[in-house]
């Protein structure tokens, strides 16, 4: 609303009193602070005086420190003129009088007019012809007069019982102060059917809060019969911004949206970074019924970025918002090259300031609609992105909470903690404070730099507390130090109570394997021998360190592994004495330990093209810190969990390392030289394989796969035989027939 005091400035009223009407001024003044209202003040006598227009109370951050300088004119009463000068020199848009907001004319008086060549007839009829809503307020007691009260009758709206004012002194004002305040919020029902009952009056500035470049943002879900919007501050006590939905452009009060009715824009607010330039997403989680997210960036003015609406309805889309930070060393949208770095042959032109990479999200943002219902979980969160210069949000990704929480209303509250030790990327909070038949729940899932990992999401249950909490989880606010161990903490809002969850200090604890012989020796093994030889050694090294940069001091960590040969092969070549697999654990602190390990070999290896694996897995614990109330520190994302080491054969391959055979394949047979089907002798195939070059691998034949030279005997009985017989058919019959067997190797093996 624009608001504009005309005040009598005529001789029939004292020093004391006009200083009492000023009071009266102010004090009107600062009941309207905080509501889309600004006002004017304007003196009359026998001259007509602006004091501030509305673009003047704009820019102070204590308007009513306006009147100090304002001086009584002391002459004759020309009240006519004082309207229409207000009508035609101050409710205008160079006097800073907005377009659309309705305009409220009052004026204080102690008399009838006098020496006024104006009349109340055409004054009148303009100040109605310009919509202005006219508050009379007779002081004294000139108005017993009836003619005197039919002149304030006229000033004043009609109906005139509604719009009429009379207090006996001007120490009378003071209370009449809540009455005017609140017959001005009420002009504001008298809008057309197709506009909003309520502007401002029922805003409820403050149902969400957020920080931006420019200053505090505060969503205002009430503001236009709760269709919502915000207000933006840009700090110096300014009057603020306000952006809502139901205007025609970002930020300019306007005609409803009959869509927009009851959608609660400003329920959820998040500030972006886009470049040289920043935006604001609100959420209305409302909207449609289905609810609604805008994205508006600031420039000159206020537009619209881009906008996405929910899939469910009643799921409450937009309750919730986080603006995903980039992970450290992945490009901003419109980031510079650095100094000196120039694009490639073919390569794209590089964006400027303000623009995003090609391919590149210009917004990444998290959505809640912690009401969603379906697939066992209540609740989700929507990962959505804008590219490029496209106006629209895209939600390709969904998290949610773990089965059986149908109604755990997942996504309430979102929070973002930095990057903790070796973590490239930040962790995001989701709160679900329904959960576990209402004691709640918080997820940390990991941001990567595609965006967000939906999996392996670290769940902290509100009934592992002892304070047994309700509703853990209904809010959330994560990124400070506030335990002063120089580790971010997340603070999660219960009824009735604040839990602070601590980050731990974080190891970082890598694994090394080495063999001793580094290679396994070439060696003979006799046909049917069972080889349980010492193998070798190996040694697995466990270096610890810190990987967050704390206040706790020196640590120690429980490490519990296990060791496995060969893993995933169904015969495996060597032990550990009596199994292939071994655990063990220790205890240590900062620095490094080792461990021996003897291995054996478990019989006559058949595979000595493939290297003997050892897999290492490892987990483990930080010892509780007494310094920091028993946190316990925790393996690092920077930690080797598990590691495989290879442990070769020697192959003769000569000084290249790359093996040259030279095989040749004899065949002889024995036996009767008739084989018939039915009779019971047999036909002996013998196969000799001779390798006079360097070692083979891979060529079949009955003893093996790596000869330097070995034979084998195939002894076949009828009815199956692995070869064609072809010397003679068989008895009562025509015709070769073939059969099948095993060939039974002899000779001297292999090498």
């Amino acid at each position: 609303m624009d608001i504009a005091f005309l005040m009598d400035g005529s001789g029939s009223i004292d020093g004391g009193d006009f200083t009492r009407m000023k009071a009266f001024i102010g004090e009107v003044m600062r009941r309207f602070r905080g509501a889309d209202a600004q006002f004017s003040l304007t003196q009359f006598s026998h001259t007509v005086q602006d004091h501030f227009d509305f673009a003047a109370f704009r820019k102070v951050p204590e308007p009513w420190r306006l009147l100090d300088g304002v001086r009584q004119l002391s002459s004759s009463t020309r009240t006519a003129t004082g309207i229409r000068h207000v009508l035609r020199r101050v409710f205008r848009p160079g006097r800073g009088a907005r377009p659309h907001a309705r305009r409220v004319l009052v004026v204080v008086t102690d008399g009838e007019k006098f020496d006024d060549p104006l009349g109340y007839p055409e004054v009148i009829a303009e100040a109605d012809a310009m919509a202005v809503t006219r508050y009379a307020i007779g002081v004294g007691d000139a108005f017993e007069n009836p003619r005197a009260l039919r002149e304030l009758q006229v000033i004043a709206s009609s109906p005139a019982h509604d719009h009429l004012f009379r207090v006996d002194n001007f120490s009378a004002l003071a209370g009449i102060q809540s009455q005017l305040q609140q017959k001005i919020f009420a002009i504001e029902g008298t809008h057309p059917s197709n506009s909003s009952s309520f502007q401002l009056e029922m805003a409820q500035a403050g149902m969400s809060a957020a920080l931006s470049p420019a200053g505090p943002v505060l969503g205002a879900v009430g503001a236009f019969d709760w269709s919502g919007g915000a207000f933006v501050y840009s700090g110096g006590g300014a009057t603020p911004e306000f952006l809502n939905g139901s205007a025609p452009g970002p930020g300019t009060p306007g005609a409803h949206l009959e869509e927009a009715r009851d959608a609660y824009l400003g329920y959820a607010a998040a500030p972006l970074s886009l470049g040289s330039t920043w935006g604001l997403a609100l959420g209305a989680p409302r909207w449609g019924h289905l609810g609604q997210v805008t994205v508006l960036e600031k420039g000159h003015t206020w537009s619209e970025l881009g906008r996405v609406t929910g899939t469910q309805v009643g799921s409450y889309f937009g309750a919730s918002l986080l603006a995903l930070e980039p992970c450290p060393g992945e490009p901003r949208p419109g980031e510079q090259p650095r100094p000196g770095e120039q694009p490639h042959p073919g390569e794209q032109p590089r964006p400027r300031p303000g623009e995003p990479r090609p391919g590149e999200p210009r917004v990444r943002l998290l959505v809640g609609a912690p009401l969603f219902y379906g697939g066992g979980s209540g609740g989700r969160v929507h990962l959505c992105e804008i590219h490029g210069q496209v106006p629209r949000l895209r939600c390709p990704l969904s998290l949610r909470g773990s089965p059986g929480h149908p109604l755990g209303r997942f996504g309430a509250s979102l929070a973002q903690l930095p990057q903790v030790g070796g973590a490239r990327c930040a962790q995001v909070a989701v709160g679900a404070p329904l959960e576990d038949e209402g004691r709640g729940a918080v997820y940390l899932f990991q941001s990567t730099p595609a965006g967000i990992d939906a999996h392996g999401a670290q769940r902290v249950a509100g009934s592992r507390f002892p304070s047994q909490p309700h509703f853990f989880g209904q809010s959330l606010s994560g990124g400070r130090d506030l335990s002063g161990d120089h580790l971010p903490d997340l603070a999660v809002g219960a009824r009735g109570q604040v839990l602070l969850l601590r980050s731990p200090p974080l190891l970082r604890v890598r694994l090394r394997v080495t063999f001793d012989p580094a290679v396994i020796p070439a060696r003979e093994c006799p046909e049917g021998a069972e080889l349980r030889e010492p193998l070798g050694v190996a040694g697995v090294c466990f270096r610890v360190s810190k990987e967050t940069a704390d206040g706790l001091g020196a640590v120690s960590a429980s490490l519990w592994f296990r060791a496995e040969l060969d893993p995933g092969r169904a015969r495996v070549r060597a032990d550990f004495g009596a199994e292939n697999a071994k655990n063990g654990t220790l205890r240590m602190g900062e620095g490094q330990r080792c461990l021996s390990l003897d291995i054996f070999y478990r019989g006559c290896p058949q595979d000595t093209l493939t290297p003997l694996s050892l897999r290492v897995t490892l987990g483990g614990r930080g010892d509780p810190l007494e310094a920091a109330g028993g946190l316990r520190p925790q393996l690092g994302p920077g930690s080797d969990t598990a590691v495989t080491a290879t442990l070769p054969f020697e192959h003769d391959c000569g000084a290249d390392n790359a093996c040259q055979d030279r095989l040749e394949l004899q065949l002889n047979l024995s036996g009767p030289g008739v084989l018939l089907v039915g009779e019971g002798e047999a036909l002996e195939l013998t196969v000799t394989v001779t390798n006079e070059g360097e070692s083979s691998f891979g060529p079949g034949h009955p003893c093996g796969t790596r000869p330097r030279s070995a034979s084998g005997r195939c002894r076949c009985y009828s009815p199956a035989v692995p070869f064609a017989a072809t010397r003679s058919p068989p008895r009562g019959g025509a015709g070769a027939r073939s059969a099948t067997c095993s060939p039974r190797c002899s000779g001297p093996g292999r090498r």
